[in-house]
């Protein structure tokens, strides 16, 4: 009987040691993910207090020594916070202090959320006429930064819903913010752009292909050919957005599938016309309301061009101007008759 009690005793004694064992290895094995998470920065509380804490990846382009991602010890390249983002599941959060970064070909990959400091304090520089400085995947966000110095300043992949708040997107060689063509158009694969600046691109502020949109509250200026053109099949709605001095058109759009609201947008001083609405051979729905302005583009505030034989009241169909639209001082006129190309 003392045999198999102390039997029994080794046994429990073993058991604990092995337990104690596989329990140690699991903290050693999650401390390798290099991300610290500390409850005494503010940076890194999450937005809802209700929400399960989530750690972050810190970047500061002043780093030096041991550079783990954590606060105390950030990485001193975004795209180095990008990549242990991308490993761990219960890590997607990358946090960038006020710098300099000269970096391209930054792919944010699905779920991680990137935020600096400030757009004028977070300077994002491809450097590189022939590479995008960043590529953003479905369920990426991207807030307070400028990114410029490269072939696209940001590209957005095929269906992939993206989030771009208070961002800066300038001198890029071609368009500041390219979108791919998506052939799901639904709500869930959405580009949404906020209080943001699409400025002083070499192509386009903005190309998006066929997708869905919501672009609020942004101004689109001084683009060396269009300020903004949304290819056929599109949904989506600009509502306050400034298209001013782009030396192409304000916004190019087509008829054929589409569905698009022009709300609440000013149109000025562009040096062709402020948009431009083509009809190819497709229905489709364009409004403008909610007091757009037109005013002193270099040729009509709005032009009208049609690719195939379409009638007057066929092309009102498809395409109103609210009575609260406002027009003043476009050199060729208010609206053009409509242009058989």
């Amino acid at each position: 009987m003392l045999f198999q009690v102390n039997k029994h005793s080794l046994w429990f004694k073993t058991t604990c040691v092995l337990i104690f064992v596989v329990f140690f290895l699991l903290i050693l094995f999650y401390s390798a993910q290099g991300a610290v998470c500390s409850n005494s920065d503010s940076d890194s509380k999450p937005n809802n207090q209700n929400q399960e804490y989530q750690c972050r990846f810190y970047v500061d382009d002043d780093a030096t020594g041991i550079m783990d991602g954590s606060s105390q010890n950030p990485f001193q390249k975004i795209s180095h916070a990008l990549k242990q983002a991308d490993r761990f599941c219960n890590c997607k959060k990358v946090y960038i202090r006020s710098g300099y970064y000269q970096e391209n070909n930054l792919r944010i990959k699905e779920g991680v959320h990137v935020s600096g400091s400030g757009a004028n304090e977070v300077i994002i520089d491809g450097n590189n006429n022939y590479e995008n400085v960043i590529i953003m995947d479905h369920k990426t966000k991207l807030h307070h930064v400028t990114v410029k110095g490269g072939k696209n300043g940001i590209k957005v992949k095929s269906k992939s819903r993206v989030l771009l708040w208070d961002v800066i997107v300038r001198d890029n060689n071609r368009d500041g913010v390219n979108v791919k063509e998506s052939e799901d158009i639904k709500d869930k694969y959405q580009v949404s752009i906020h209080k943001s600046k699409l400025i002083n691109n070499n192509w386009n502020g903005l190309y998006a292909e066929k997708s869905k949109f919501y672009i609020e509250d942004t101004l689109i200026r001084d683009n060396r050919r269009d300020g903004a053109e949304v290819r056929p099949g599109s949904k989506g709605t600009f509502k306050d957005i400034g298209f001013k001095d782009n030396q192409g058109l304000g916004l190019r759009l087509t008829i054929d599938n589409s569905k698009i609201f022009i709300k609440d947008c000013t149109f000025r001083d562009n040096e062709k016309s402020g948009l431009e609405v083509r009809y190819r051979e497709k229905k489709g729905y364009i409004k403008i309301e909610d007091q757009t302005k037109f005013y002193e583009n270099n040729r009509y505030g709005i032009v009208r061009l049609i690719e195939n034989e379409l009638k007057q009241h066929q092309w009102e169909w498809y395409f109103k101007v609210s009575d609260s639209t406002k027009f003043r001082d476009n050199d060729q006129g208010n609206q053009s008759h409509l242009i058989e190309l």
